[in-house]
């Protein structure tokens, strides 16, 4: 910040700025209310990003569009600002269907007794993670990053899920249904006529084997039902292998 920017954001904020108040500020998340009030009266996008970094420093010049939109034109605390998200894998198909149970779930660091909420409206857009395992991070903020081979979400909802091989097995039968042609999923057949590329079924894991004969058994035994996801409708036991 050159001398004639502090001057300009001085005279805006009718008051010095003291030099020990520079970069004093690790996080924006701690960004006193005072300090947040004052940004708000400024009127001017420019200089609330100047005080905003002469406060928390170049660093954090990335993330001040969201915390502007957010926290000072919006009424979010700073301090609940990007707080917590939930971490979940996202593999390809093929991953999904040849990996271990461990290395699929190694980006998260195993289970943690939670999946994501399977949600319908989500399964029919395609998105992968529809019951997936999830790992909570309460604590996280927005210069927490997320390890590779995972996404972080905000605001995702979690249920209880305690079996761990049954929660893998839902997803991962679930995934394989969605990509199956819609209409006439009753083989698993359909599934190479439509995806040719995948691995051959001698290569699947075996909770993707599991899951695979429970979702066939769902097709087979079950009354077609637009209401709900495929891999989440047969019991348990048959997502045991029993």
């Amino acid at each position: 910040m050159t001398d004639r920017d502090l001057w300009e954001l001085e005279t805006a904020l009718g008051r010095e700025l003291p030099p020990a108040d520079r970069g004093s500020i690790a996080s924006l998340n701690d960004l006193p209310e005072e300090v947040v009030a004052e940004s708000k009266r400024l009127g001017s996008a420019t200089l609330v990003r100047k005080l905003l970094e002469y406060y928390c420093g170049l660093a954090c010049r990335p993330y001040l569009p969201d915390f502007v939109e957010k926290v000072i034109i919006g009424n979010q605390p700073a301090r609940l600002w990007r707080r917590g998200d939930v971490l979940v894998v996202a593999p390809s198909l093929k991953d999904q269907l040849c990996q271990e149970r461990q290395a699929l779930l190694a980006p998260i660091c195993g289970h943690h007794g939670v999946r994501i909420v399977p949600r319908l409206v989500s399964w029919k857009s395609g998105t992968s993670w529809i019951g997936a395992p999830a790992k909570p991070r309460p604590d996280a903020d927005y210069r927490s990053g997320t390890p590779q081979g995972a996404v972080n979400l905000t605001n995702a909802e979690l249920e209880p899920a305690p079996d761990v091989a049954i929660t893998v097995r839902r997803w991962i039968a679930a995934r394989v249904a969605r990509s199956l042609p819609l209409g006439g999923r009753t083989t698993i057949d359909s599934l190479f006529t439509v995806a040719s590329s995948l691995p051959p079924v001698e290569e699947w894991s075996d909770d993707a084997r599991i899951a695979a004969a429970a979702l066939l058994r769902e097709f087979r035994e079950l009354a077609p039902s637009e209401a709900a996801i495929p891999g989440f409708r047969g019991p348990d036991s048959w997502y045991r292998g029993e």
